[in-house]
């Protein structure tokens, strides 16, 4: 680009006298302003390392739960499934499940979590370029996760009780971001 820019001010100034001023002036000034753009380049190799979280409630079978089983939710457990209520510490237990992963990415500035805001360093985990393999090959985290989720739901389910469910489906929290240096 600064080829470009370069040879078109050389144009110009040949061309100078055969225009008016104001346009010559007008046309180096876009020039100036066209060769201060530089695109951004993705060229900071970071990884990010992540989990994904589901966190499963259940009441437990104790004889003291009865009351409150039989009173919120009717004394139906499908009832408590379908619920879609925060957390009760009160008679709710809480079950969480990680899995951990990561994933390489190319930004255009360096990402610190210590430098930038939490909502800086998201803009710019969603501005980076993902490395295509480590992105989309994911799933097969994400698939891990559902069925640890599934093991332990249905285990709980079928050994101990039926009153349980899953409180959010997957939340993705960035546990790291370690800057790694400059790729070519």
């Amino acid at each position: 680009m600064d080829k470009a820019v370069a040879t078109m001010v050389d144009l110009l100034y040949k061309n100078k006298q055969t225009m008016p001023d104001n346009d010559y002036i007008s046309l180096m000034d876009n020039l100036k302003t066209i060769s201060q753009y530089r695109p951004k380049i993705f060229n900071k190799k970071h990884v990010v390392r992540y989990k994904l979280k589901t966190e499963i409630c259940f009441i437990e079978d104790l004889s003291q739960y009865e009351e409150i089983k039989k009173d919120v939710y009717n004394g139906q457990s499908m009832v408590y499934m379908e619920s879609e209520d925060e957390f009760n510490e009160d008679y709710e237990r809480m079950k969480t499940i990680d899995t951990h992963a990561h994933y390489y990415c190319y930004s255009s500035e360096i990402i610190d979590t210590d430098i930038n805001t939490f909502h800086e360093t998201l803009r710019l985990i969603g501005e980076a370029k993902k490395h295509t393999l480590d992105y989309y090959l994911n799933p097969q985290v994400m698939q891990e996760h559902q069925r640890e989720v599934q093991e332990y739901y249905y285990d709980y389910k079928n050994t101990w009780d039926k009153w349980i469910r899953i409180l959010n489906d997957v939340a993705y929290e960035v546990v790291d971001i370690e800057y790694i240096g400059i790729t070519n």
